[in-house]
């Protein structure tokens, strides 16, 4: 099968369109529906379609790479046996599920920070990274030896929880740069849920057959969705960046700051599956 989605916030509304039917035997086709993603040139311009007029949302965006390809770390997670056709009898797991997940791609005018993490109930990171990388021309390559990347290898962030919630009211990374701290502010414009593409959706979560094809649509008012619905948990914010470097510059900018917190995160305050920040915990 193949499904997409597409999502749009706009005057304190999120609407969304979903799309879904049975996958073409040509590869190549990458669209359902209305939907359609065009590869224009590998790893350097895509172009997003959506013909939607019935449910309230056409567009045509062309996405252009400002930096070279940089590929996270493989982040792989093992919990008991791993089933080969029917699975294999286990006992069962000894702790809840639980996963803390943060990505920041984050652009300014002459540089661009990816920073991604994974964490265990303690705040452990079990997967991480942090790169800066230069905006490159249109005719500089895009991947291989000469895609230039500065990993940091010292990396931290500070989230700051809005109270009663699990998403963020801003957060702050630390870069260690040349043996000092460089810090990035985040400070939030507008919070898309991932709900709007697919992920955790009541009905129209990634993977699930609906029909030959089928094609539906939602929307919601943003503050509707300030909850701790499972399927609201997981939020993408749009985030103002100022970035104060060691040598006393300062760089303004715009990115991202993904958030998926299920399950206890120490750290942050959060012990149950779903409980919000800042809400004193029963003796």
């Amino acid at each position: 099968m193949i499904d997409a989605a597409f999502g749009v916030v706009h005057d304190g509304w999120q609407r969304s369109v979903f799309a879904s039917g049975r996958l073409p035997l040509d590869p190549t086709r990458t669209q359902v529906g209305p939907i359609s993603i065009e590869i224009t040139e590998p790893l350097r311009v895509n172009r997003v379609r959506v013909d939607a007029a019935g449910h309230g949302i056409t567009a045509d965006l062309t996405f252009r790479a400002r930096t070279a390809a940089f590929s996270e770390p493989r982040q792989t997670l093992l919990q008991g046996t791993r089933p080969v056709g029917q699975p294999a009898p286990a006992a069962p797991a000894r702790t809840a599920p639980q996963i803390f997940f943060l990505w920041a791609p984050v652009n300014f005018a002459d540089t661009c920070l990816h920073y991604m993490t994974f964490e265990d109930a303690d705040g452990r990171a079990w997967a991480k990274t942090a790169a800066v990388l230069p905006v490159i021309g249109p005719d500089a390559p895009v991947y291989g030896p000469d895609a230039a990347a500065e990993l940091i290898a010292d990396a931290t962030h500070q989230v700051h929880w809005a109270r009663g919630l699990r998403r963020s009211e801003g957060a702050t990374l630390t870069l260690s740069r040349n043996g000092r701290p460089e810090t990035v502010q985040l400070d939030p414009l507008l919070t898309f849920r991932m709900r709007g593409a697919g992920y955790l959706h009541p009905v129209w979560a990634h993977g699930r057959w609906h029909d030959e094809l089928t094609v539906a649509a939602e929307e919601h008012r943003v503050d509707e969705l300030d909850t701790l619905d499972p399927s609201c948990v997981h939020v993408q914010q749009v985030m103002r960046a100022s970035w104060a470097s060691s040598t006393g510059s300062n760089r303004t900018g715009l990115g991202v700051l993904e958030q998926l917190v299920i399950g206890p995160h120490t750290p942050s305050g959060f012990h149950e599956m779903f409980d919000g920040a800042g809400i004193p915990q029963p003796f």
